[in-house]
């Protein structure tokens, strides 16, 4: 793969005169020509310890369950990954990174955690700059798949403004985003987002809606596909029952309510770049 002075030699590719990025030590991002700590708004002191109460573990690094597989698989149900560049940005204990990898996916990884990054480094994952913007014209319409799990919660809103802008740069036309946060619109999804202090903003599907509409991402699927239950048959039927008095509890709330909105703990949503050229109007996202 050609470096990135290579690219600026060789390529046509010019580079924008505002470069977004997302810093490394406390996850934020800047706007502008030239780098500069005084737009960092949250301390590295704040991510102190933050892999031990994650429970990341080295044993564990680069390991997945088989309940986190059916859950991938149920999230990825018709993503084809084979010889797909896939980058996770946030990636953590490489729990997904692994999945994609037995998938057939070129897998890319970015992280600010350095235990994180050390031990993906012994696995040999290829690592990206955390801060977006270093890895163009690099990686310019490069990966097939970007996901961000549990990330965009830790970025202000004109954070993660600029960081769908550089996102979308490094997607491939048609190429897909997908995220998960806690949901904001939903009484139950408040639990998840109070439950770290490191969490900035409180996002929902009408925001990222709000966010994206008229720009290079188009939502193409807000309501997750549900993973068939696994283990004993016990737990099986347990989680269809739990599942149906869900289903119930959920329309009787937005009845009462008047509520129109998914009332899940977490939305997990995919965008797909546009392709250059195609319609800017959003279509509707699939259920």
């Amino acid at each position: 793969m050609k470096n990135e002075e290579d690219w600026k030699r060789n390529s046509n590719y010019s580079v924008p005169e505002k470069v977004c990025t997302w810093r490394a030590v406390a996850g934020d991002l800047y706007c502008g020509k030239y780098k500069s700590s005084s737009v960092a708004t949250m301390s590295g002191q704040d991510y102190v310890n933050y892999d031990h109460w994650k429970s990341w573990s080295k044993d564990s690094f680069f390991r997945f369950s088989l309940h986190e597989a059916n859950y991938f698989s149920a999230d990825f149900d018709d993503v084809c990954l084979l010889d797909a560049n896939f980058l996770e940005i946030g990636f953590g204990n490489g729990a997904l990174l692994s999945w994609a990898k037995t998938r057939g996916a070129a897998i890319y990884g970015i992280e600010i955690f350095e235990i994180s990054l050390e031990r993906a480094k012994q696995k040999n994952i290829p690592l990206l700059s955390s801060d977006l913007g270093d890895n163009l014209p690099q990686f310019n319409e490069f990966f097939d798949v970007i996901v961000a799990y549990d990330v965009l919660e830790h970025l202000s809103i004109p954070e993660i403004i600029t960081a769908l802008d550089a996102i979308a740069k490094m997607l491939k036309p048609g190429g897909q985003l997908m995220l998960r946060f806690p949901n904001g619109q939903s009484p139950f999804g408040r639990f998840l987002q109070h439950a770290d202090h490191t969490h900035r903003s409180t996002l929902s599907l009408a925001i990222l809606e709000q966010l994206t509409v008229g720009g290079p991402l188009t939502i193409s699927r807000h309501k997750p596909k549900k993973a068939p239950p696994i283990g004993p048959l016990r737990h099986r039927l347990g989680v269809h029952l739990k599942s149906s008095v869900r289903v119930v509890t959920e329309w009787y709330l937005k009845k009462v309510f008047d509520l129109n909105c998914e009332l899940d703990t977490n939305v997990v949503m995919r965008l797909t770049k546009r392709a250059e050229g195609s319609n800017s109007e959003s279509p509707p996202a699939s259920h």
